[in-house]
């Protein structure tokens, strides 16, 4: 009889051990998703899904909700990116006195907002752009064919959505031709806005050496959110 009541006496303890560590992981979680900083909907969202069915939702959010390799990736990424345009910012700060840069009426005469610039945002000069405003579909098309044809030393492309079918066969027709000429080309592509572009398509541009590159390269797209830290 003591040894019965002795284990239901510990059975209570663990019990009551068991409970507050359980509600303690849900009360932890849903703080955490909270302080996560995220869209309001989705944090909504996860906080009722971790609430009514804690345990699923925990598990669920572990899965899908957090974005580790966004974490990971754009943080390095971001600080190399901080760091060499820290360097570049300085250097263009240096260089902008001398008489090379001074010889351009451009630069001259806007000279101190330049330098205001590159010292409060770092926003670094450039020189030799072309801006061309394109209303719609069938202008940008036709300029990315031009473009592609009037190539002669290198092309260098970034998609975000490419499949095959009219326009993308012509690109790549045109892409092909170009790297047998001789030219380097080198393409990356978003691995989820260009789910649609098939091995074969890729493979044919690899087969005449073009270097071609899923960004963030995403196996389940449907079943992760790592699938989408394209905005």
């Amino acid at each position: 009889m003591i040894l019965g009541v002795n284990w239901l006496i510990l059975l209570n303890i663990l019990t009551t051990i068991l409970i507050l560590l359980y509600t303690g992981t849900i009360i932890f979680t849903v703080i955490f998703v909270i302080l996560e900083n995220r869209d309001p909907v989705k944090t909504i969202s996860w906080g009722l899904i971790i609430i009514l069915v804690p345990v699923i939702g925990i598990i669920a959010y572990l899965i899908f909700g957090q974005s580790y390799r966004k974490q990971k990736i754009f943080s390095r990424k971001g600080l190399t990116d901080l760091e060499r345009i820290s360097i570049m910012s300085q250097n263009q700060i240096i260089d902008l006195p001398k008489k090379e840069f001074l010889k351009d009426e451009k630069i001259r005469s806007k000279r101190k907002i330049i330098t205001l610039l590159l010292r409060n945002s770092k926003a670094l000069l450039t020189e030799r752009n072309r801006i061309d405003i394109l209303n719609n579909g069938r202008e940008t098309f036709d300029s990315i064919l031009y473009e592609l044809e009037n190539a002669r030393d290198n092309i260098h492309m970034i998609f975000f959505r490419w499949e095959s079918g009219n326009i993308g066969n012509k690109i790549r027709d045109i892409l092909i031709r170009k790297a047998r000429e001789g030219l380097q080309i080198r393409i990356i592509f978003d691995d989820v806005g260009s789910w649609k572009l098939s091995k074969h398509y890729i493979s044919s541009l690899k087969n005449v050496g073009i270097e071609i590159y899923p960004f963030m390269r995403v196996r389940f797209p449907y079943l992760t959110s790592k699938a989408n830290f394209r905005n």
